[in-house]
């Protein structure tokens, strides 16, 4: 399993099939907001620096949080699209 310093608090689990530990996106954006950045900064500097990265198969799964309102909303949205 890989574990990306400095999130631990943004862990949700493990996908215990593939053995890969599991972040909240949304709790990752909020640790870099605490140590400076604005949410916009923090969310670029993720989808550059570590949502993106592959470190093999144990990459870690990162997911959006989502209530069943937002899941709804989102399946509505893309199938209008």
């Amino acid at each position: 399993m890989i574990l990306v310093d400095g999130f631990d608090n943004a862990i949700l689990g493990v996908d215990v099939d593939s053995q890969r530990i599991v972040y909240s996106k949304s709790k990752m954006v909020e640790t870099l907001t605490l140590n400076g950045l604005d949410e916009e900064e923090a969310v670029e500097f993720l989808e550059f620096n570590t949502w993106s990265a592959y470190m093999g198969e144990h990459t870690p799964i990162y997911v959006e949080d989502m209530n069943i309102h937002d899941i709804r909303e989102w399946f509505k949205n893309d199938l209008e699209n």
